[in-house]
């Protein structure tokens, strides 16, 4: 059960970094074409 928590965990911040650094590229694109 612990190891299956770590690896929900380590999936879940995973994600959430992919999810961070493609809503940052799209924030950037579109100050780009606001500029």
């Amino acid at each position: 059960m612990r190891i299956a928590m770590h690896i929900v965990s380590e999936w879940v911040s995973s994600f959430n970094f992919c999810l961070y650094s493609s809503i940052m590229s799209a924030h950037y694109r579109g100050s780009i074409i606001a500029l």
